[in-house]
């Protein structure tokens, strides 16, 4: 046992020294994400997450915005199949590998539909952010156009933006909420489900810069030019850091099922298994079926991770 301990403290120290920089740079890069949001996002800046406001309202714009709402009639039916999964996962890993391990199989896939969403948001947040510095450009010309009318702009430019899609799909539905608010709450609220489905601190900025033109009647034509020449500039950095990470996504995609499914064959080839034999070791056992729960385990939370960390969003 102690032998046992003692490779797999080298075999995991091996691999934090070969990942040391790696792992440096994302921690570092999270680091500066957190000190930034604490000092440009204020509370003062932000709109209501939803008219239920607090979490329950976070989930339902998430639902909202991420096209799940064809799925889930709101909040609760939503926690409803989270917590079905858990139990039913759960008790499944409880059978398979005890309690400890039938508490992480649970909480794992009770957590799932929601890390699919987040990580769901994540990939529209980037790809609205791509589409920031134009969909900005062509809305700045129309509200100058059209007599700093931030309406009349809003709606022109979600039929006009073509070299845009995601970002035009988000400008009709902002248009459409702003045909049915009437009142600043109403106007809050459209815009609070705008500035979620950006998630960036240009898009607060944009929010915030539509909210004083739609309700003050503020002249918003110079901060929109701003953020449009800010996003510019990200844009180029973004870009270079993107071609850097394609083979380490290629990698971690496909070459770990590849990788799954040449053992597959190694062991047919080489060990005298055969593919009814090789089934019924790895899923007509206990010890078997564990194992693989625990490769598909950290193959799912690697692509949502990667999904996550490595697409990173055109921000200022």
């Amino acid at each position: 046992m102690t032998g046992t301990r003692v490779l797999y403290g080298l075999f995991l120290s091996g691999v934090f020294l070969s990942q040391y920089s790696t792992l440096r740079g994302i921690i570092t890069r999270i680091r500066w994400k957190l000190r930034m949001k604490r000092e440009l996002a204020g509370p003062e800046a932000d709109f209501a997450p939803g008219h239920r406001g607090g979490r329950m309202g976070e989930l339902q714009n998430l639902i909202e915005v991420t096209g799940a709402s064809r799925i889930f009639a709101g909040p609760e039916s939503f926690l409803l199949l989270s917590g079905a999964l858990c139990l039913g996962m759960g008790a499944a890993g409880t059978w398979i590998g005890g309690l400890g391990f039938g508490l992480v199989t649970g909480g794992f896939f009770g957590g799932f539909p929601y890390l699919v969403l987040k990580a769901r948001i994540h990939e529209r947040r980037t790809a609205f952010s791509r589409e920031g510095d134009t969909m900005i450009r062509e809305l700045t010309g129309n509200y100058k156009i059209h007599k700093r009318n931030m309406k009349e702009a809003i709606e022109i430019t979600s039929r006009t933006l073509t070299d845009a899609p995601y970002s035009r799909r988000l400008l009709q539905d902002l248009a459409s909420g702003f045909n049915h608010a009437y009142t600043n709450e109403e106007i809050r609220e459209v815009l609070g489900v705008f500035q979620y489905a950006l998630g960036t601190f240009w898009g607060k900025a944009l929010s915030q810069a539509i909210y004083f033109a739609q309700v003050e009647g503020m002249d918003v034509g110079a901060a929109l030019d701003d953020l449009a020449e800010s996003l510019i500039q990200s844009r180029r950095v973004i870009e270079h850091a993107r071609r850097e990470h394609t083979e380490a996504a290629l990698m971690l995609r496909y070459l770990a099922p590849v990788s799954y499914l040449m053992s597959v064959i190694c062991a047919i080839r080489f060990f005298g298994f055969t593919p009814e034999k090789y089934i019924a070791y790895q899923f007509g056992n206990a010890l078997g079926l564990k194992w693989f729960l625990i490769v598909l385990l950290f193959f799912i939370s690697g692509c949502l991770l990667d999904g996550i960390l490595s697409r990173e969003r055109m921000d200022l």
